[in-house]
Protein backbone atom coordinates (compact mmCIF):
# COMPACT_ATOMS: atom_id res chain seq x y z
CA UNK A 1 0.00 0.00 0.00
CA UNK A 2 2.03 2.97 -1.26
CA UNK A 3 -0.37 5.50 -2.21
CA UNK A 4 -1.42 8.12 0.40
CA UNK A 5 -4.35 8.15 2.87
CA UNK A 6 -7.18 10.69 2.08
CA UNK A 7 -7.02 10.20 6.56
CA UNK A 8 -4.09 11.13 9.20
CA UNK A 9 -3.02 8.21 10.58
CA UNK A 10 -4.24 9.47 14.16
CA UNK A 11 -7.90 9.14 12.40
CA UNK A 12 -7.38 5.67 11.02
CA UNK A 13 -6.98 5.03 14.55
CA UNK A 14 -10.14 6.11 15.91
CA UNK A 15 -12.25 4.60 13.26
CA UNK A 16 -10.22 1.43 13.63
CA UNK A 17 -10.82 0.74 17.26
CA UNK A 18 -14.60 0.02 18.35
CA UNK A 19 -16.62 3.20 19.66
CA UNK A 20 -17.88 2.95 23.21
CA UNK A 21 -21.55 2.50 21.40
CA UNK A 22 -20.14 -0.59 20.10
CA UNK A 23 -19.14 -1.95 23.42
CA UNK A 24 -22.37 -0.73 24.76
CA UNK A 25 -24.28 -2.99 21.66
CA UNK A 26 -22.08 -5.72 22.54
CA UNK A 27 -22.91 -6.18 26.30
CA UNK A 28 -26.61 -5.42 25.79
CA UNK A 29 -26.97 -8.02 23.04
CA UNK A 30 -25.06 -10.63 24.73
CA UNK A 31 -27.41 -9.89 28.07
CA UNK A 32 -30.35 -9.56 26.67
CA UNK A 33 -30.58 -11.40 23.19
CA UNK A 34 -27.84 -14.51 24.32
CA UNK A 35 -28.03 -14.32 27.47
CA UNK A 36 -25.12 -15.46 29.77
CA UNK A 37 -24.58 -19.52 30.09
CA UNK A 38 -22.34 -22.18 31.87
CA UNK A 39 -20.16 -21.72 28.47
CA UNK A 40 -19.79 -17.92 27.98
CA UNK A 41 -15.64 -17.03 28.43
CA UNK A 42 -15.59 -13.43 27.39
CA UNK A 43 -11.62 -13.51 27.13
CA UNK A 44 -11.99 -16.30 24.44
CA UNK A 45 -12.67 -13.32 21.18
CA UNK A 46 -10.56 -10.72 22.42
CA UNK A 47 -12.87 -8.34 21.88
CA UNK A 48 -12.70 -4.64 24.17
CA UNK A 49 -15.28 -4.50 26.77
CA UNK A 50 -14.72 -1.52 28.96
CA UNK A 51 -14.94 1.86 28.49
CA UNK A 52 -11.22 2.50 30.42
CA UNK A 53 -9.51 0.09 28.80
CA UNK A 54 -10.85 1.63 24.85
CA UNK A 55 -9.46 5.14 26.42
CA UNK A 56 -6.66 3.50 27.65
CA UNK A 57 -5.89 1.54 23.88
CA UNK A 58 -6.82 4.60 22.02
CA UNK A 59 -4.24 6.76 24.14
CA UNK A 60 -1.59 4.52 23.47
CA UNK A 61 -2.19 3.98 19.22
CA UNK A 62 -2.19 7.41 19.12
CA UNK A 63 1.27 7.85 21.00
CA UNK A 64 2.66 4.72 18.89
CA UNK A 65 1.18 7.29 15.21
CA UNK A 66 2.87 10.71 16.57
CA UNK A 67 5.71 8.56 17.43
CA UNK A 68 6.05 7.06 13.61
CA UNK A 69 5.54 10.18 12.07
CA UNK A 70 8.44 11.76 14.54
CA UNK A 71 10.24 8.90 13.53
CA UNK A 72 9.40 9.83 9.56
CA UNK A 73 6.83 8.29 8.81
CA UNK A 74 4.14 10.09 6.60
CA UNK A 75 0.80 11.31 8.24
CA UNK A 76 -1.01 10.44 5.55
CA UNK A 77 0.57 7.05 5.29
CA UNK A 78 -2.06 3.98 5.50
CA UNK A 79 -2.14 2.49 8.68
CA UNK A 80 -1.02 -0.86 8.02
CA UNK A 81 2.24 0.68 6.39
CA UNK A 82 3.70 1.67 9.80
CA UNK A 83 2.68 -1.93 10.88
CA UNK A 84 6.33 -3.28 10.95
CA UNK A 85 7.48 -0.17 13.54
CA UNK A 86 5.12 -1.51 16.01
CA UNK A 87 8.13 -3.88 17.77
CA UNK A 88 10.73 -0.77 17.66
CA UNK A 89 8.42 0.87 19.12
CA UNK A 90 8.04 -1.15 21.94
CA UNK A 91 11.60 -2.21 21.91
CA UNK A 92 12.35 1.65 22.19
CA UNK A 93 9.80 1.99 25.05
CA UNK A 94 11.97 -0.87 26.66
CA UNK A 95 15.15 1.28 26.29
CA UNK A 96 13.39 4.28 27.52
CA UNK A 97 13.09 1.90 31.11
CA UNK A 98 9.01 1.87 31.23
CA UNK A 99 8.10 -1.46 33.33
CA UNK A 100 7.22 -4.62 31.68
CA UNK A 101 3.88 -4.58 32.50
CA UNK A 102 3.17 -1.11 30.74
CA UNK A 103 5.09 -2.38 27.46
CA UNK A 104 2.85 -5.36 27.53
CA UNK A 105 -0.54 -3.19 28.44
CA UNK A 106 1.41 -1.14 25.17
CA UNK A 107 1.63 -4.36 23.01
CA UNK A 108 -1.85 -5.39 23.60
CA UNK A 109 -3.27 -2.11 22.37
CA UNK A 110 -1.51 -2.12 19.22
CA UNK A 111 -2.41 -6.04 19.13
CA UNK A 112 -6.49 -4.64 19.36
CA UNK A 113 -5.14 -1.83 16.35
CA UNK A 114 -3.60 -4.27 13.96
CA UNK A 115 -6.23 -6.96 14.91
CA UNK A 116 -3.55 -9.51 15.12
CA UNK A 117 -0.48 -10.83 16.87
CA UNK A 118 2.47 -8.71 17.89
CA UNK A 119 5.45 -10.97 18.45
CA UNK A 120 7.89 -9.28 21.02
CA UNK A 121 10.15 -10.80 23.17
CA UNK A 122 11.11 -9.72 26.48
CA UNK A 123 14.43 -10.25 26.90
CA UNK A 124 16.03 -11.44 29.90
CA UNK A 125 12.83 -12.02 31.33
CA UNK A 126 12.75 -16.13 31.58
CA UNK A 127 15.98 -16.00 32.12
CA UNK A 128 16.43 -13.61 34.84
CA UNK A 129 13.79 -15.79 36.59
CA UNK A 130 15.56 -19.25 36.41
CA UNK A 131 18.64 -17.76 37.82
CA UNK A 132 16.63 -16.47 40.72
CA UNK A 133 14.81 -19.66 41.69
CA UNK A 134 18.29 -21.24 41.09
CA UNK A 135 19.92 -19.50 43.44
CA UNK A 136 17.23 -19.43 46.12
CA UNK A 137 17.41 -22.67 45.93
CA UNK A 138 21.06 -23.32 46.43
CA UNK A 139 20.76 -20.63 49.47
CA UNK A 140 18.19 -22.18 51.09
CA UNK A 141 20.31 -25.81 51.06
CA UNK A 142 23.20 -23.59 52.86
CA UNK A 143 21.50 -21.75 55.31
CA UNK A 144 18.41 -23.78 56.24
CA UNK A 145 15.26 -21.78 56.61
CA UNK A 146 16.96 -18.41 56.76
CA UNK A 147 17.27 -16.59 53.51
CA UNK A 148 19.82 -13.83 53.43
CA UNK A 149 18.17 -12.39 50.48
CA UNK A 150 14.84 -12.18 51.90
CA UNK A 151 16.28 -10.45 55.15
CA UNK A 152 19.18 -8.23 53.64
CA UNK A 153 18.00 -5.46 55.70
CA UNK A 154 17.98 -7.30 59.03
CA UNK A 155 21.35 -8.66 57.98
CA UNK A 156 22.69 -4.67 57.60
CA UNK A 157 20.74 -3.67 60.67
CA UNK A 158 23.04 -6.23 62.89
CA UNK A 159 26.14 -5.22 60.92
CA UNK A 160 25.39 -1.59 61.80
CA UNK A 161 24.30 -2.02 65.57
CA UNK A 162 26.68 -4.89 66.13
CA UNK A 163 24.24 -6.84 66.70
CA UNK A 164 22.68 -4.45 69.99
CA UNK A 165 19.11 -3.45 69.63
CA UNK A 166 19.98 -0.38 71.62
Amino acid sequence: MNDKSTLSLQTQVRYRLPTKKDIDTYWRDLVFCKGLDADYRPWSDRKIRSDVTLTEYQSECIRFVKWCVSQGADEFAHLDDVRHLAEVYLQNRLYAGLAISTIKENKYALEALYRERIYFTFPGDREKKAQDICSLHEESKKGGYFSAIRNRLMILFAHVTGGRNK
